[in-house]
């Protein structure tokens, strides 16, 4: 499971509203990532940067809370491996 952190309410209601088109584009960049390159500390911060890049890029441009990169962090609380 991952959590996104977010400064602005609004912001986060409004992503809660697309939450399917958020959980694909969370799945497909996690389905491109080995079990290898999960399990490199190092990488595991670029996959999270790579997330909230992703995440952020759904929002549109023009918004009422001002905040072109709303989702602040990315936190990973399980991870299962198959």
């Amino acid at each position: 499971s991952i959590y996104l952190a977010f400064e602005n309410i609004a912001a986060k209601d409004w992503l809660l509203a697309r939450l399917p088109i958020a959980k694909d584009l969370v799945i497909a960049h996690l389905n491109s990532i080995t079990v290898e390159q999960f399990d490199e500390p190092k990488n595991r911060a670029v996959i999270k940067n790579d997330l909230q890049i992703r995440l952020n890029s759904l929002f549109p441009n023009k918004t009422q809370w001002e905040d072109l990169k709303p989702v602040r962090r990315i936190l990973f609380l399980e991870f299962y491996r198959q």
